[in-house]
């Protein structure tokens, strides 16, 4: 796994690493409020940076990737500030 970094480091990536981590602060991202899916509380998050939406399990600052129903599906690279 790579390092830790900030979003702006890994837009800026000449030769990008692999699944590093990469730390969202305030402001790079849009939390919606927590909802039940699968027995599971999760949120929606937006990053506007690469325009993309990802979850976030209550409790846990990692996004995943979602299906097509918006249930959590992979990890993603990218943690909330906890």
């Amino acid at each position: 796994m790579g390092g830790l970094m900030t979003l702006r480091e890994y837009l800026a990536q000449e030769n990008p690493v692999r699944m590093p981590q990469v730390l969202l602060s305030e402001g790079e991202y849009q939390l919606s409020h927590y909802h039940g899916v699968i027995g599971l509380r999760v949120a929606s998050v937006f990053l506007p940076a690469i325009d993309a939406c990802y979850c976030v399990k209550e409790g846990n600052p990692r996004l995943y990737t979602i299906d097509q129903d918006g249930n959590p599906k992979s990890p993603s690279c990218f943690y909330l500030p906890e």
